[in-house]
């Protein structure tokens, strides 16, 4: 049976965690609001170009890259929780945090942050080929994956539980 006192231990700065995730997604919403509002008018004064050949080759490159880290994400995130990496990190820090944060933590701000990544390739990718498209399929990609990315208490209980 896990105290309350321990889940409290494993719970602390939550709120954190969650500013860390909203700031994530904010910033992908705002990103898309200044680039629909303020860039995609003008777009066609961006004297950035390419010819179609190589806006396909580079197309086919950030698209790739984005997959990848969408996959790679859930892997390097399983592998954080699962704790094999951190147990020598969490020795040799002298920090009073329970392992269990420290690795829930960690493989938070790995995962939004590799999402982020992914609306920024699109943004770039719009920059570079001026397809709207691009910009709108990335974006939303990476939103959903930071919304899917979000933290649960539930999840940490559970970790807790398990490392009992």
């Amino acid at each position: 049976m896990i105290s309350n006192e321990e889940i409290e231990k494993v719970t602390k700065g939550w709120i954190a965690l969650n500013i860390i995730w909203a700031g994530m997604l904010i910033f992908q919403v705002s990103l898309l609001f200044v680039f629909l509002l303020f860039v995609v008018p003008h777009k066609d004064k961006i004297n950035i170009s390419f010819n179609k050949e190589v806006i396909d080759v580079l197309r086919i490159v950030f698209y790739t890259i984005s997959f990848i880290t969408l996959i790679a994400t859930k892997y390097i995130r399983k592998f954080i929780l699962s704790g094999k990496m951190l147990k020598k990190f969490h020795q040799d820090s002298k920090q009073n945090t329970h392992p269990v944060r420290a690795r829930y933590t960690i493989a938070m701000i790995i995962a939004l942050a590799m999402s982020d990544s992914i609306g920024v390739d699109g943004f770039l990718l719009f920059l570079i080929s001026k397809n709207q498209l691009d910009l709108y399929l990335l974006v939303l990609i990476s939103i959903a994956a930071i919304i899917y990315y979000c933290p649960k208490k539930k999840e940490v209980i559970s970790m807790l539980k398990d490392s009992k």
